[in-house]
């Protein structure tokens, strides 16, 4: 007999060792203070934690009594927390769901996913932050039992500071300025270019004159052909005229190009309103105005 009860009790010993105690189960003293607890707050309008007291002392092993208490108070509180739905859209509408959300400073959301949250009734400040962009603030009045309120929330743009360059103007190298610079530049350029052909094809029709007029030049020409000499005459003239106009625009234009490049920073404000290249030719001179306002 002995054996047997010591067997029984080692048996009782192993099965509470194998078997762990039901300690979520809470105890008569926890099962009074979540129910004296939990009509506290819902005098405080605390309806979330309402619920949640009510949920620990609805457990089965609190007595009967307050069990039942406590499991309406859940039914009343889930019907009463009003229950709020996030839509938030980035400066151009589209949606966004990197959002974390804060009531009254303290934690709501960490991200905003489309499903409805719970809140408590009355006037509450809403913050909502993204990556990238100002928080926007929202203050707004929850009423009990108001279900799936649907709010908006749009991020605006950031704001450059007063007096500072916007994003788009410090985005690239290449501003108004130094767009136009690099035009009057590369009219320059070509202009030199036109300028130096011109030269050698007045050099060339010179070079004819001197030939056939001989070492005296054209002041006491014999030529055979003084149509020809005269033709040649004329268009050593005409080209080096063209010539050294253009290379006296290419010049300018250049280094106004340069002047352009050098001072058209990033931070400019107005870009030109009105830009023009517009030839000139008179009697003797062949050039190139490039005007503009910035």
């Amino acid at each position: 007999m002995r054996s047997r009860a010591t067997l029984l009790s080692c048996l009782a010993v192993a099965s509470s060792v194998a078997t762990p105690a039901r300690a979520a189960e809470p105890t008569m003293e926890a099962c009074l203070a979540s129910n004296e607890g939990a009509i506290k707050v819902r005098a405080d309008h605390k309806y979330r934690q309402a619920r949640d007291e009510s949920l620990a002392c609805a457990a089965a092993s609190c007595p009967a009594e307050v069990r039942a208490t406590c499991d309406k108070r859940v039914r009343d509180m889930t019907a009463a927390i009003p229950t709020l739905v996030f839509a938030a859209k980035d400066p151009r509408g589209a949606d966004l769901t990197a959002v974390t959300v804060t009531m009254d400073g303290a934690p709501l959301a960490p991200r905003l996913d489309g499903t409805a949250l719970a809140v408590d009734p009355g006037e509450h400040v809403f913050s909502f932050a993204t990556p990238g962009l100002p928080a926007v603030e929202r203050r707004l009045v929850v009423y009990e039992a108001q279900k799936e309120r649907r709010e908006s929330i749009v991020f605006a743009a950031v704001v450059a500071p007063a007096g500072s360059p916007s994003t788009a103007e410090r985005s690239g190298f290449f501003t108004t300025r130094r767009i136009l610079g690099v035009g009057a530049a590369g009219v320059g350029v070509v202009s030199v270019a036109a300028g130096a052909v011109l030269g050698v094809l007045a050099s060339s029709a010179w070079s004819r004159v001197k030939n056939d007029c001989g070492p005296g030049g054209p002041g006491s020409c014999s030529a055979t052909d003084p149509a020809s000499v005269t033709s040649s005459r004329s268009t050593a003239i005409t080209d080096g005229t063209a010539s050294t106009a253009l290379f006296i625009t290419g010049g300018v234009l250049a280094a106004a190009g340069a002047v352009l490049l050098l001072t058209g920073g990033s931070h400019e404000k107005a870009p030109p309103t009105a830009v023009g290249l517009t030839p000139t030719m008179g009697p003797g001179q062949l050039g190139l105005v490039l005007s503009g306002r910035y």
